[in-house]
């Protein structure tokens, strides 16, 4: 993958610099679970006001990237919820984020959650199916009951909120990754 950016994310979003970044990246799909994803940010946005949220990836089923799209609306989180579409400077990506969200309901290939470890970013994810083997909850990332979106936005929000928890689960994941 490619790690040209044409400029940081967080201008070409409008947004300011000091505000927290949570990054999704996949497909749009049902099972990378978008909505889900959508609703933590809901939660943690009502707690934590500048926390923004992005979401990369190529729209596989566009009428569920519609409805994504719909709910953020809804959800009055224009401002704080975007939709990047697909890309490929994924790692500069997440080199800008403070925060890797997943909220897939199963994974094959948790490349990405890899990817974002390799790079020092602590992990936030559902407990499913791939992530739960590669992912030691509270060591290296953590995980939460798969579906349980109150648990997981309380766990976005400590690893924004205790810089020394995100920096010891980001260097933890890094070791994890390497070896």
């Amino acid at each position: 993958r490619s790690k040209q950016v044409s400029k940081p994310l967080r201008s070409e979003l409008g947004i300011p610099p000091e505000n927290p970044l949570v990054i999704g990246i996949g497909r749009i799909s049902a099972q990378k679970d978008f909505a889900t994803f959508i609703r933590v940010a809901n939660k943690v946005v009502a707690s934590h006001p500048n926390v923004c949220f992005a979401i990369a990836g190529p729209n596989e089923d566009k009428t569920l990237a519609a409805a994504l799209q719909k709910q953020i609306s809804e959800l009055c989180l224009d401002q704080r919820v975007f939709i990047l579409g697909a890309r490929n400077d994924v790692p500069a990506l997440l080199e800008q984020s403070d925060v890797f969200l997943s909220t897939a309901i199963f994974e094959g290939h948790p490349l990405t959650s890899l990817e974002a470890m390799s790079l020092k970013k602590p992990v936030v994810a559902m407990d499913c199916l791939g992530l739960r083997e590669c992912i030691q909850s509270g060591w290296d990332g953590l995980l939460v009951p798969l579906g349980d979106e109150e648990s997981c936005a309380k766990e976005v929000l400590r690893v924004l909120t205790d810089n020394t928890l995100g920096s010891s689960l980001g260097e933890r994941a890094r070791t994890t990754v390497a070896s």
